[in-house]
């Protein structure tokens, strides 16, 4: 199972990208080979547009024993009969943030962390007790740093594709294999040794960062691929004149495809044979998800 006894974090480019739908469908996987977990999102879906838009991307359906993140003002409604863990440090728009765990089936309202920091934190106190030893995270749009921050995770990706937008989200998933696919700093040692100018970046690689380095530069590491904010131009120049590996890699679990108005086969072709083996999923948006783990009322 791709998603047991570790941490999964789910991200994507932008709104409404499918990334909800696979944590709620790797959730229900899990639920259904009898594995217990702890599911949890960056913030709230919608918070900014207020409760009730908020509510409507964040309700999720929990069997006695799985654990969850909420906030105080979403307690009164839950129907799970929550047992309160823990409270993180902090607060959000909805008030305290509480690891809780269902007592019995029935619905709550995902709210967690915005901070890296805090998400860190509750990730390890979850696992640190033994509350869960599988964690699925619902991550915040297009927030890469986070897998960053949770070390240990495994990163997965999800995309909404329609006929529109089909070869700019190819290009999207291509950019971000190579991001992934770039060596560790132990892989390249002996372009150190063979005395090629090395450039530790602390920081975040930026284009205007590059435009500055020595010309002599032919070897540059960054701390992971989070840290790369180059285009996939400025990308592709680097690592034509330029070695560029990362100190410290992240696990990938693989893409999850939700298409609208494509064929797979279509899509397919255009992605190619490397990276079409890398979906794990292609519509995780099911008939069966959506009954089971979510609900538009609570």
């Amino acid at each position: 199972m791709n998603f047991l006894n570790g941490i999964n974090l789910v991200t994507g480019p932008g709104r409404a990208c499918g990334k909800t739908a696979f944590a709620q469908a790797a959730a229900l996987s899990l639920r259904n080979a009898g594995k217990g977990f702890a599911i949890l999102s960056i913030g709230v879906e919608g918070s900014v547009a207020g409760r009730e838009a908020a509510r409507s991307d964040s309700i999720v359906s929990l069997a006695s024993g799985e654990v969850f993140i909420t906030a105080s003002g979403f307690l009164g409604a839950a129907t799970c009969l929550p047992e309160i863990l823990d409270v993180l440090p902090g607060e959000s728009a909805f008030g305290q943030l509480a690891i809780a765990r269902a007592s019995r089936f029935g619905k709550a309202i995902l709210a967690g962390p915005e901070r890296n920091e805090y998400l860190r934190w509750a990730v390890e106190r979850i696992v640190g007790e033994g509350w869960a030893t599988t964690v699925i995270v619902d991550g915040a749009l297009n927030r890469i740093t986070q897998a960053a921050s949770l070390r240990s995770a495994r990163l997965f990706y999800a995309l909404r594709v329609d006929a529109s937008n089909k070869r700019s989200m190819a290009g999207k998933l291509r950019y971000l294999h190579r991001l992934i696919s770039l060596p560790l700093l132990g892989d390249i040692e002996m372009d150190i040794r063979t005395g090629k100018p090395v450039s530790r970046i602390k920081g975040p690689l930026t284009a205007s960062l590059l435009g500055g380095m020595a010309s002599d530069v032919k070897v540059i590491v960054v701390e992971d691929f989070s840290k790369i904010f180059l285009d996939e131009r400025d990308l592709t120049d680097l690592m034509k004149k330029r070695v560029l590996a990362v100190a410290s890699s992240v696990e990938f679990g693989g893409f999850s495809v939700a298409l609208r108005s494509v064929k797979r086969g279509e899509f397919e072709t255009i992605l190619g044979d490397e990276l079409k083996n890398l979906v794990i999923s292609w519509d995780a948006y099911t008939e069966t998800g959506i009954k089971e783990m979510g609900d538009a009322r609570i």
